[in-house]
């Protein structure tokens, strides 16, 4: 019933994982693919991963990419580079780090950790509450800028409704 790489087992080399559940608390010393019902990382990978799953939960750290999809997606842990997420609904945790670019499709996208670089993002409903240091380029029915959030380069954003931008957003 249960996939697990427990904290403080090491592997060398690449990790393949399935099951209605999924734990990888340890260390992959390469690649990380996964597929199941429900997904946890709370562990490191010091390559990139791929995951497949209903509920994605993220928490740990990815020395590369991430390419993650599921109907729930949460992530709270750090990415080293990219990060490529699909689901019904996203959310980066306020914890959360993408040390360089993100693309994101879903039904609702929850914006509350730093982007290092650009955020490109296709969403019904997309929310951004912290930093994005360069480019954030939206499509999305709505869009909401609260006054955390902070845009280093352009934002483009295509929907039918105006943006909600608050007062105290740059």
């Amino acid at each position: 019933d249960r996939a697990v790489l427990p904290a403080g087992r090491v592997v060398q080399g690449d990790y393949f994982a399935f099951g209605p559940h999924v734990e990888i608390s340890g260390i992959v010393n390469g690649d990380l693919y996964a597929a199941g019902g429900e997904i946890m990382v709370d562990g490191v990978v010091n390559g990139d991963i791929i995951v497949a799953g209903a509920k994605v939960i993220l928490s740990g750290t990815v020395a590369q990419d991430a390419r993650v999809i599921g109907a729930k997606v949460t992530v709270s842990g750090t990415i080293g580079r990219n990060a490529s997420l699909a689901g019904v609904d996203l959310h980066l945790a306020e914890t959360s780090q993408v040390r360089e670019n993100l693309l994101a499709g879903s039904g609702h996208v929850q914006l509350e950790g730093s982007i290092g670089r650009d955020a490109r993002v296709g969403a019904w409903r997309t929310t951004l509450s912290n930093d994005i240091e360069r480019d954030f380029i939206v499509a999305a029915e709505s869009i909401r800028l609260t006054s955390k959030a902070s845009v280093g380069g352009r934002l483009r954003y295509w929907g039918e409704a105006a943006p909600s931008i608050d007062e105290q957003a740059t």
